[in-house]
C-alpha cells in the first residue's frame, strides 16, 4: 500500500517529526508525539492508588521501576529539550511530572491481565529509563520538586488525560470518545496554543477503504465510494464521520483515526480537527493540531509556562476545579 502524506508549518518552518508542537518543545527523535488513545473509563474520575512501584512493560519484557523514576522517564520522553529559559522550562517539567504521576497513579493496573501495570506506549504513557544527559537530570529534578503531589477534583484523585496539540481548541471526551461527561474535561478555547501546525493527508479512496476495512469499528461493505464529516463538535473536531459503500456507516472520528494511524502511522491522521475534500479517486484531508484534543494540550502548556504561569495555574486551567494534593 502507498501514501502521500506531508505537513506544512505557518510561519514557522518545518520542525522535526519529534516536535511536541508548532511553537515550541521538541521532543527526543525516539519519541513520537503522543497520541494516547480512550482510558476504559474514557476519562472520568479514578480512585486514588498507594502504589509506589510499577510493573512497566518496556519492549516485550516487564521491568519493576519505582513511581518518581517512573515520572522522571516520563518528563524526558515526552518533552525532551525545551527551547524556553531554564525557569520557564523547569515549570513546565514540573507541571508535566505532577501530569505523569496523576496519570500513572490513577491507571496502575490497567495491564493487569497481561501481568504488569502500564506499558510504555502511548497507549499508556511513553516512558524510557532517564538518559543520562541533561534532560536526564532535569527531568529528574522535576520528579524530586514535585514528589508526591498528584492532581485533585473534589478531593479525589482524577485521571489527567493530555495530548501534543490542541489546534487551538480542546474537546470534551464525550465528544471524541463518548460516554458520561466530566467536570473537570472542558471544552475551550486555548489561546496559548496560537501558532498551529498545519498539516495534510493524500490517500486513493481504495486505499483509504482498505484501511478502514481493517477495523471492525469504521469497516463498510463493498469499495468505499464516499467520505465525509456527518457532525463536528464545538471544537471544529470531526465527532462523526459518514462513510459509504454498498452500505452507510456513521462512525465516531476518534475510530477513523485510530484506524487511518494503525495502518499509516501515527504522523498521518493527526488530529481529528481536519476538514475532507473528495476528488476523483482520492481523499485529502487538511488539519491542525496532534492528538485527541481532551485534557491539557501540551504545545499550550509550555507557552503558558513561558508566560510565567506556575504548574498549578497551568493545570487549573486546562482541569478546572483542580488542586495539587500531595499523596
Amino acid at each position: 500500500m502507498r501514501k502521500r502524506a506531508s505537513f506544512v508549518v505557518f510561519g514557522l518552518g518545518a520542525l522535526a517529526i519529534g516536535s511536541v508542537f508548532g511553537a515550541c518543545a521538541r521532543r527526543s527523535a525516539a519519541h513520537p508525539p503522543v497520541v494516547t488513545p480512550a482510558p476504559p473509563s474514557g476519562a472520568i474520575p479514578a480512585p486514588p492508588s498507594s502504589a509506589s512501584v510499577l510493573r512497566v512493560e518496556i519492549d516485550q519484557r516487564v521491568e519493576t521501576v519505582p513511581l518518581e523514576d517512573y515520572v522522571a522517564g516520563c518528563v524526558a520522553a515526552e518533552l525532551g529539550s525545551i527551547p524556553l529559559d531554564p525557569p520557564a522550562a523547569a515549570r513546565a517539567r514540573d507541571t508535566q511530572a505532577i501530569l505523569c504521576r496523576s496519570y500513572a497513579r490513577a491507571s496502575v493496573g490497567r495491564h493487569r491481565d497481561e501481568g504488569f501495570d502500564l506499558c510504555s506506549t502511548t497507549h499508556c504513557q511513553v516512558y524510557r529509563p532517564a538518559p543520562s544527559t541533561v534532560i536526564g537530570r532535569l527531568s529528574r529534578e522535576a520528579a524530586a520538586r514535585t514528589a508526591s503531589q498528584i492532581l485533585m477534583v473534589d478531593g479525589r484523585a482524577v485521571l489527567p488525560v493530555y495530548h501534543a496539540d490542541c489546534g487551538g481548541h480542546t474537546s470534551t471526551p464525550e465528544d471524541v470518545w463518548g460516554g458520561p461527561p466530566s467536570s473537570f474535561l472542558v471544552s475551550m478555547r486555548d489561546d496559548a496554543c496560537a501558532r498551529r501546525r498545519a498539516w495534510r493527508l493524500d490517500v486513493t479512496l481504495a486505499e483509504l477503504g482498505d484501511v478502514l476495512a481493517a477495523d471492525p469499528r469504521t469497516a463498510v461493505a463493498g469499495p468505499l465510494r464516499s467520505v465525509e464529516i456527518e457532525r463536528r463538535d464545538a471544537a471544529g473536531r470531526a465527532a462523526w464521520v459518514r462513510l459509504v459503500g454498498r452500505q452507510t456507516r456513521v462512525v465516531r472520528g476518534a475510530d477513523v483515526r485510530t484506524a487511518v494511524q494503525r495502518r499509516l502511522g501515527p504522523m498521518s491522521l493527526r488530529s481529528t480537527l481536519f476538514t475532507i475534500v473528495q476528488h476523483g479517486g482520492g481523499v485529502t484531508f487538511e488539519g491542525r493540531g496532534n492528538g485527541h484534543g481532551v485534557g491539557l494540550c501540551q504545545a499550550g502548556m509550555i507557552v503558558r509556562a513561558g508566560g510565567g504561569d506556575a504548574p498549578a495555574e497551568i493545570l487549573a486551567h486546562y482541569f478546572p476545579g483542580s488542586t495539587i494534593a500531595s499523596r
